[in-house]
């Protein structure tokens, strides 16, 4: 795993400005920095349990001190990993945690988007079962009415 700066070095994309040599810009495959949403919702459920505090008494105490307001289910999405912590909201978890950006966030570089990673393994799987049900069905067609 990296971080900013380690992906900075590299002379790619890097978040959304270019950085690096313009002639390299016609690479198919970037260097991005990406949050690591699973890892870096471990950390903030590690922080929130040696805290012994309840999602709902983390949110009470983000709330209670006048951090941050989210709800029990935005703090549940994000600990499990299956949403992004946006830069304002890290900036008040960490304040409220009393930690540095570094010790909550953890940063990853990727070749291809989010997104894109996991759809690809969606499509693939999809286009086979079509592929094999309309093979199915035309041969069963081209039997039954003698074709082959």
């Amino acid at each position: 795993m990296a971080n900013k700066k380690e992906c900075a070095k590299n002379n790619r994309f890097n978040g959304n400005k270019y950085c690096g040599d313009p002639h390299k810009a016609a690479n198919r495959f970037f260097c991005r920095y990406a949050q690591d949403r699973l890892e870096t919702g471990a950390r903030l459920a590690r922080f929130r349990t040696e805290m012994n505090l309840t999602q709902q008494g983390f949110v009470d105490f983000l709330e209670d001190g006048g951090y941050l307001r989210i709800s029990r289910t935005t703090l549940w999405i994000w600990e499990s990993g299956r949403g992004k912590i946006g830069d304002e909201e890290i900036e008040a978890l960490c304040a409220a945690l009393g930690c540095h950006r570094d010790e909550l966030v953890v940063y990853r570089t990727r070749e291809i988007d989010d997104e894109r990673d996991q759809l690809a393994p969606l499509i693939i799987t999809y286009f086979h079962t079509l592929t094999s049900i309309c093979l199915r069905r035309c041969s069963s067609f081209f039997v039954n009415w003698r074709f082959l």
